[in-house]
């Protein structure tokens, strides 16, 4: 059980970046992957409990998702950076293209 106790103890580490962090773009980016990741590892960890392979099947769905996330923070990081020339958040986020 302790594995838990490092799954739930990093949900609430990303849980905690992206309320701290709100106006880097970056690090909220990286907070939520690490978030779609510590729930991935829960899934797996009680999959591995109870040595069903419904768990592991809903790991890999959400890498998946987490992978397209990924892509597409990254495509709308770059063109924030483009359009305002930096990557701080500002109170008035509209992305124009």
């Amino acid at each position: 059980m302790s594995i838990l106790v490092l799954i739930l103890s990093l949900i609430f580490l990303s849980f905690i970046g992206l309320l701290a962090h709100k106006r880097h773009l970056l690090i909220i980016i990286i907070c939520f992957e690490l978030l779609l990741l510590s729930c991935s590892l829960m899934f797996l960890a009680i999959a591995n409990y109870h040595n069903d392979m419904t768990g592991m099947l809903f790991a890999f769905y959400i890498l998946t998702i987490a992978a397209a996330e990924a892509a597409i923070g990254l495509a709308i990081f770059i063109a924030y950076f483009k359009t305002t020339g930096t990557i701080l958040l500002e109170d008035n986020f509209m992305l124009k293209m």
